[in-house]
């Protein structure tokens, strides 16, 4: 505002050669400031609409561990090790300290997730370009880990074996399985897809390539 009151006033003051030499710096540099500010407001909105489609896919990102989201490996892998049957087929296979441990990471995978979700809900407010590169890593971490338990969810479920039919490829845990979660899963590779590049500005292009958001292995469903 100063420099445009100067660009008004000097003219008045001084005439000819001399008003020129002054006001056409000052013209310039007024010019240049504005050309400046419009790439800083513009970069900040780009930002902000970065960070508010990543709060929305990590949010979704974090009810997908949830112990309490019947779609979600940890709650499939809770009523699995819960049920009577599967149990007699853990004692067959010797595989219960497998089905803790998966437990735990699932456990964990929660509480990282969770954890993120809210750091990215206070960066709705504003966050600097380190800040956004900073969750935008962590989330192709977690994204990573969610791929590697998901996988030896399903590791887990083929090394438990059964004498005659096995209830994990029965009704309903088939279903929950290749349906409920492998809907989810996809969905949330084919998310990330949409906004990989968008993402990769901060992160470079070896974030995510195309070898960790592959679909789910899906299997046929059993009655």
């Amino acid at each position: 505002m100063l420099l445009g009151v100067a660009l008004v006033a000097v003219p008045v003051l001084l005439t000819g050669t001399t008003s020129l030499a002054v006001t056409v710096p000052i013209y310039l540099v007024l010019v240049a400031l504005t050309v400046v500010r419009e790439i800083s407001q513009n970069k900040r909105q780009q930002r902000a609409d970065l960070v508010r489609k990543l709060n929305i896919l990590v949010s979704d990102f974090s009810t997908l561990t949830q112990g309490a989201h019947g779609s979600s490996v940890w709650a499939i892998l809770r009523d699995l090790r819960g049920n009577a049957q599967f149990r007699a087929q853990m004692d067959m296979s010797g595989n219960h300290q497998a089905g803790e441990l998966l437990d735990e990471r699932c456990q964990r995978l929660f509480s990282d997730a969770g954890n993120l979700a809210r750091q990215v809900h206070r960066m709705n407010g504003g966050a600097s370009d380190d800040e956004l590169r900073e969750a935008v890593r962590d989330f192709g971490h977690l994204v990573v880990e969610y791929r590697r338990v998901v996988q030896e969810f399903l590791r887990f479920l083929e090394d438990t074996k059964g004498e005659e039919e096995m209830i994990q490829y029965e009704a309903p845990f088939s279903t929950r399985v290749h349906r409920d979660l492998a809907d989810e899963y996809d969905r949330l590779m084919d998310a990330i897809r949409q906004i990989r590049e968008e993402l990769r500005l901060y992160t470079g292009h070896d974030w995510l390539p195309d070898e960790h958001l592959t679909r789910f292995p899906r299997a046929p469903l059993y009655a």
